[in-house]
């Protein structure tokens, strides 16, 4: 019995030593590793490497590939609402990256960071964490905007200039519909082509080109006028012209009966063009025999003999 208890001792002994050991490390050790890590908080320079986001604040992620070098924009979805948000960016089998905090909101694009070639054409895993990016459910809570140099000026909408004519280029989505962040391209416009251009006025089509051109004013109503041109580039990209023309106000509605004429297109005019003329050539008959009757009636009748002694 005395032999088990002094065995018995010697055991809590060394679980006091090691319990000992154990305190003296979590005190000076550990705090050494703790602070060794990075936290999203401390961070202060763009390119530190995190983790994608901090725990206390709302993380959305998508993946996208081959993307155009260009600047990032950002802009969130939901209407009034302007939000701190961080954004960043992870390469494929590579560390996260924060490479910017913006405040943006839903009215106008904010640049946020450069993206440049050989990360751009990896594939990419993209996060943007705030504190409130009032998300709805299954909604894309904000949208990332590449644009490549000298492709367009971004404020509220990106503009450019194709063949002198300054106008809006309207982003194409790459990222899945599903996605909580939707991220959009423009095109270069330099090496775009034209496909073939459609005309609005007020909304309603007029006709279509191969290019650009000025608007025919006989397919205008009257009074003030929005012209638009939709010019169709390559791969069904969008670039839209808008004009303001003021045309002479119409109160006989002869250039509303004119520029109908000329919206029922080739086939249609050809079809009222040739139902116009038959009509004047019915007229023209009518009258002529109407004339010939009255001259029948008159020899008949005796009138012109009467009419030539008087």
């Amino acid at each position: 019995m005395l032999v088990f208890v002094k065995h018995r001792s010697k055991i809590c002994g060394k679980l006091i030593m090691h319990g000992v050991i154990l305190l003296v490390l979590s005190v000076t050790i550990l705090p050494e590793v703790a602070s060794a890590q990075v936290l999203p908080d401390e961070v202060t320079g763009d390119g530190a490497y995190v983790r994608c986001g901090p725990d206390n604040e709302q993380s959305y992620t998508t993946i996208v590939a081959d993307l155009p070098a260009g600047s990032l924009y950002l802009k969130t979805n939901a209407t009034g609402l302007s939000s701190k948000i961080t954004m960043y960016l992870q390469r494929n089998g590579g560390d996260c990256q924060r490479v910017g905090t913006v405040t943006a909101n839903d009215k106008t694009w904010t640049k946020v960071t450069a993206l440049r070639p050989e990360v751009a054409a990896d594939e990419l895993t993209v996060t943007l964490s705030s504190e409130s990016l009032g998300a709805d459910i299954y909604a894309s809570v904000a949208t990332i905007l590449v644009v490549p140099p000298g492709s367009c000026k971004v404020t509220t909408d990106c503009t450019g200039t194709l063949q002198n004519e300054r106008g809006v280029i309207e982003p194409v989505t790459v990222s899945l519909p599903s996605e909580f962040v939707t991220v959009q391209t423009v095109p270069n416009l330099a090496s775009e082509k034209i496909m073939y251009v459609e005309y609005y006025d007020n909304g309603e089509f007029l006709y279509t080109t191969p290019d650009i051109r000025p608007v025919d004013q006989n397919y205008l109503r009257g009074g003030t006028r929005t012209v638009k041109k939709v010019v169709y580039l390559t791969n069904n990209r969008l670039f839209t012209i808008s004009d303001t023309i003021a045309r002479p106000s119409d109160p006989l509605y002869s250039q509303y009966l004119k520029s109908t004429f000329y919206r029922l297109g080739s086939q249609a005019r050809a079809v009222v063009t040739i139902i116009g003329i038959a009509g004047v050539g019915l007229i023209i008959s009518y009258l002529i025999r109407r004339l010939h009757a009255w001259r029948t009636y008159r020899s008949g009748h005796g009138i012109d003999n009467y009419l030539k002694s008087h």
